[in-house]
């Protein structure tokens, strides 16, 4: 495996910046020189290309692909397949390629890049990985004839794709052999709530659950003769454009999953006598890197229909965002948490991941929790929220604002925390040092519904989250900071985001907001719940974060109606 440790950076990236290292003065000169990127019109126009490029390239790349696969997929099948993992790797990659554009006079300068394994799967070619980068950066700096010092090769070693066989598989075989009897025609597959809770609704829907099992699949090894029959690099004529640089790197960053490994997984089915001209019902919220994905594709060539979960926040308030941009065109039918879109395939529906939370037990405490949403220190897509790590350290120093401005007394209760999950997939700690080693800190050890029973107030950085919808949703005080200069917020929403910032609700001056914790915490709950606030509350909750009294109901009558 490689060490973060042992590699040095180009001298205008900001990857190897911490809270430690940097100073805010420094992280205006970032800011500065990644202007052209950051700005709310040139993220709108990545998004929208990066979109629109991915549909492009998958339709051109059909036909090779059914070729040595010896299938006839249909494009809604490929899209459903290619079209999530495609969109990032293109809007990760065009921001790289414009940095390299920009600042190819710099003197670029790589020590050590990974060139002995190219990361081939979705569970490893991921955004968020220095490796990434860095073949990528190598890839654009190759194709545009920019020098570079290069040094040792680090190797790299692949996660592991598919689970080891044990007693939870043994169980999901049994299932499957059921599933052969009884022919369920639903599919219902991470849906956001715990496994028991999805059997119980497959149950009170009459069927028994279809589980994806694939421990007895084995990936199969990168063929690069294989990926050069797919390759058209040969063919490709013109400038040398980003969009020609990409169709030639397309056929080798393709997941194996999704090309050497593809067909077995395709016909991979207990049920195989049924499950290849039966048309089903899919309910998910998981479209992302996901092997089950290769298995339900079979079911959309087969028309069955697809109903797509929204699954967190910024749906609906962000200017723009890429998840529910994909979703939506993908799906038969979206089911939003509450909100419309003029034009577009959404449902109001209702937040299902809410069947899953426990109810706050109160405790008497006098307590204040900060959440924290986790950023990665690497490029990120393109989207309204931190895609850069200059961007990510900023907003902690907002965050050390509030600490530092708050009374004593009230730093004395205050803890800081990370959503579980988030925490989980980075890696990232929080910075203790930075922050303040006397502060209490939660490293997500515990289910978030715990930390808010523990706190009569709750803290948000981060508009397009998911934490602080769920805080409004439970009625639990509530104060966001926003920083206005990443996040941007969609038309329809900016009426509320007026009338939070009116209600001392959300606050972008983080010395304000602490200004008004001293002011105002020993009768929290009291502002919290007066008149004003409530019907607010409620409003807002109703549209982007909607509850369901009979949620097991609703979803029974979603799925059963034609």
């Amino acid at each position: 495996m490689y060490n973060n440790q042992n590699f040095t950076y180009l001298n205008y990236f900001d990857w190897n910046l911490n809270e430690s290292n940097v100073s805010e003065k420094k992280l205006k000169f970032f800011s500065k020189n990644f202007d052209f990127l950051v700005s709310s019109s040139r993220i709108e126009k990545t998004i929208k290309f990066s979109f629109k490029f991915a549909k492009q390239i998958i339709k051109s790349n059909i036909s090779n692909l059914n070729k040595i696969h010896n299938l006839k997929l249909n494009t809604k099948t490929y899209e459903f397949l290619f079209l999530p993992w495609c969109y990032e790797v293109i809007s990760h990659s065009y921001i790289l390629w414009q940095i390299v554009t920009i600042y190819k006079s710099r003197n670029l300068k790589i020590n050590k890049i990974n060139l002995s394994t190219i990361l081939s799967s979705q569970a490893n070619f991921k955004s968020s990985s220095l490796m990434t980068n860095y073949w990528l950066l190598y890839k654009i700096l190759n194709y545009k004839n920019i020098k570079y010092k290069k040094l040792k090769e680090i190797d790299y070693e692949p996660r592991r794709i598919f689970p080891r066989e044990n007693f939870k598989s043994k169980i999901k075989s049994l299932f499957n052999f059921l599933r052969f009897v009884f022919k369920p025609r639903l599919v219902i597959s991470d849906i956001g709530i715990p496994l028991f809770q999805e059997f119980l609704l497959n149950i009170k829907l009459g069927q028994v659950p279809i589980i994806f099992e694939t421990s007895n699949i084995k990936l199969k090894k990168y063929d690069i003769k294989l990926r050069d029959k797919l390759s058209n690099y040969k063919k490709i004529k013109g400038k040398k454009n980003f969009v020609n640089f990409f169709k030639e790197i397309f056929p080798y960053i393709i997941p194996i999953e999704f090309l050497e490994s593809f067909k077995e997984l395709y016909n991979y089915s207990k049920d195989k006598k049924s499950a290849g001209n039966q048309q089903y019902k899919i309910l998910t919220q998981n479209i992302y890197p996901n092997i089950r994905r290769a298995i339900m594709a079979k079911y959309i060539q087969n028309k069955s229909k697809l109903y797509i979960l929204q699954h967190g926040g910024g749906y609906g308030t962000a200017k723009l965002n890429h998840g529910e941009i994909i979703e939506e065109y993908l799906a038969d039918q979206f089911l939003s948490w509450g909100w419309l879109q003029k034009g577009k395939k959404v449902k109001k529906f209702f937040n299902v991941q809410s069947i899953r939370y426990r109810k706050i037990k109160k405790k008497k405490s006098k307590k204040i929790v900060i959440f924290f949403n986790t950023e990665t220190n690497f490029f990120n897509k393109a989207g309204y929220w931190p895609i850069f790590n200059f961007q990510r350290i900023s907003k902690n120093y907002a965050v050390k604002k509030i600490i530092k401005n708050l009374d004593h007394d009230k730093k004395n209760i205050l803890t800081l925390r990370y959503h579980e999950r988030g925490f989980r997939r980075s890696g990232i700690n929080i910075n203790k040092k930075f922050f303040g080693k006397y502060l209490n800190y939660d490293n997500a050890v515990y289910h978030w519904s715990e930390s808010i029973s523990q706190n009569d107030l709750t803290i948000h950085e981060n508009i397009n989250g998911t934490s602080w919808l769920d805080t409004f949703s439970k009625g639990v005080p509530t104060l966001i900071l926003v920083d206005e200069r990443i996040y941007k917020i969609r038309r329809e929403f900016k009426k509320y985001y007026e009338k939070l910032k009116e209600k001392n609700i959300i606050f972008t001056d983080p010395k304000k907001l602490a200004n008004f914790i001293n002011d105002n915490f020993k009768n929290i709950n009291h502002y919290w719940t007066s008149r004003a606030i409530d019907s607010l509350r409620k409003k807002i909750v109703k549209q982007y974060c909607n509850k369901e009294d009979k949620p097991f109901e609703k979803l029974k009558r979603l799925l059963k109606d034609d």
